[in-house]
């Protein structure tokens, strides 16, 4: 019993010392000697418990997807105006990109390397826990009544999703061609939300013909 609570605490300060590093220094610049040096432990218990910084970022990555989930079904679930949820699901994601900027690119490249085995340990072999359905759904129906112009649901969330995810994949490449240094480079994200959810709205604005 008391073994366990040793293991349960020293795992959280792991835990814990690789999120404020990896958050500030990225997966790249994160090092496991610095990891363990903040957790308070030496190098080798910090394999005992994690084998690799991989390993490592999974976990912290998996813990903040559990988190960010639950969020995006209440979205939908929730009754009100469609561009108030779409306004939500912008600010809710922007939010954990924002929170957890390295997570894109990991996921890509996770996924890029073995996309059956990433899917795996996403979903635990079941459908995506995202609420794909519920956001088709919402979107058809909107299509029917007229309220915006017509499109496929599966087109909207593609574009949806790149809107709010392309500038933490390319940040790098944005920030040298726009010559923005990092605070220039965070003001224009702050300013995403915003612009991203007027120009959807003005992309599915109803024609005067399908009104």
């Amino acid at each position: 019993m008391v073994k366990d609570k040793i293991d349960s605490t020293t795992q959280e300060r792991i835990l814990y010392a690789a999120r404020e590093i990896f958050f500030k220094q990225g997966y790249a610049g994160g090092k496991m000697q610095d990891i363990a040096d903040a957790a308070g432990i030496n190098k080798a218990l910090l394999h005992y418990y994690f084998s690799t910084k991989e390993k490592l970022f999974e976990v912290i990555f998996l813990e903040a997807f559990a988190k960010f989930i639950p969020k995006l079904h209440l979205i939908f679930e929730t009754e009100g105006p469609f561009f108030d949820k779409i306004e939500k699901f912008i600010e809710v994601y922007l939010h954990f990109l924002t929170t957890n900027s390295d997570i894109p690119l990991f996921v890509l490249n996770e996924i890029n390397k073995n996309p059956d085995a990433f899917a795996e340990k996403m979903f635990g072999g079941k459908s995506s826990p995202f609420p794909v359905q519920k956001l088709f759904r919402l979107v058809n129906s909107e299509v029917e009544k007229k309220n915006i112009c017509p499109i496929t649901p599966e087109h909207f969330l593609i574009n949806m999703i790149s809107l709010c995810i392309f500038p933490f994949l390319a940040k790098p490449l944005l920030q040298r061609v726009m010559s923005f240094n990092e605070k220039e480079f965070e003001a224009v994200l702050e300013q995403r939300k915003n612009e991203i959810l007027e120009f959807i709205k003005n992309a599915l604005r109803p024609t005067v013909s399908s009104q």
